[in-house]
């Protein structure tokens, strides 16, 4: 556990170049060798290339957590259409019924559509 007399002391500026240098050995002896015998334009062109996919992977992940779930994009519009086309109150959020029986969407990847079927549906009452 740390003391206060243990944060006072800051590393030098050296040590952390010491440190990172050490570090950045450990790393280089694990690269496959066809990495150390790249030409500096080969080697500056993959850094340029994985500081792409970094970037690209981060705004990817970014825009998938904004993508909604199936069940919270169209559980709206679905217990509207439930509610006129029945005139019954099921809760589309439970997909249940008097039985308790739960309505499963599983989706058929045919590209380049998306095609969704119904394997079984609650019993309305």
């Amino acid at each position: 556990m740390p003391t206060d007399s243990d944060s006072a002391v800051a590393p030098s500026d050296d040590t952390l170049r010491f440190e990172q240098a050490f570090q950045d050995d450990l790393i280089a002896k694990r690269l496959p060798d066809w990495l150390h015998e790249l030409a500096d334009a080969s080697l500056a062109a993959l850094c340029a290339a994985l500081k792409t996919s970094l970037d690209c992977r981060q705004r990817l992940r970014a825009r998938w957590r904004r993508v909604q779930g199936i069940e919270a994009f169209v559980g709206a519009a679905l217990q509207d259409a439930f509610d006129k086309r029945f005139a019954t109150k099921v809760d589309v959020a439970t997909r249940g019924s008097a039985t308790g029986t739960r309505c499963r969407c599983v989706a058929s990847i045919s590209l380049p559509e998306f095609r969704f079927r119904i394997l079984t549906m609650p019993r309305l009452h």
